[in-house]
């Protein structure tokens, strides 16, 4: 869904999708711990080193970031309670971006061979 927040770098949008996403996440999660499954830290996956920096601070770098707070604490409580941890991956590697964005050639055909399991060609992406 589109954000209903208006944010003003990368950044900022990227710590209000973090906790708009985590809300669902953790239903799932504690769904699956209630009916007996034993589920550690989800792992969060993000591109942006900004919002790592963010989350493992504690606090927002800048002053302008001031207004993300309740969005900023609520991520930072779950990674300080053990229930998500944030660890990076690379733009090109992002599963999701399949989804999300106009991908083709070369990193079209890694991206879809991850999701369906498939072997891809050697194939150098730029």
């Amino acid at each position: 869904t589109r954000q209903k927040l208006v944010t003003k770098s990368s950044t900022e949008a990227e710590v209000v999708a973090l906790s708009d996403g985590l809300t669902a996440a953790l239903w799932l999660r504690e769904m699956a711990i209630d009916q007996g499954h034993d589920i550690g830290a989800m792992t969060v996956y993000q591109d942006n080193m900004g919002v790592i920096s963010i989350m493992n601070s504690g606090r927002s770098p800048k002053h302008r970031t001031r207004h993300l707070n309740i969005r900023h604490f609520f991520a930072r409580d779950r990674v300080l309670s053990g229930d998500i941890k944030i660890e990076y991956m690379p733009t090109s590697e992002m599963l999701a971006d399949l989804l999300t964005k106009p991908v083709t050639g070369a990193l079209f055909d890694r991206l879809s061979a991850k999701t369906t399991g498939q072997r891809v060609r050697n194939v150098e992406i730029q």
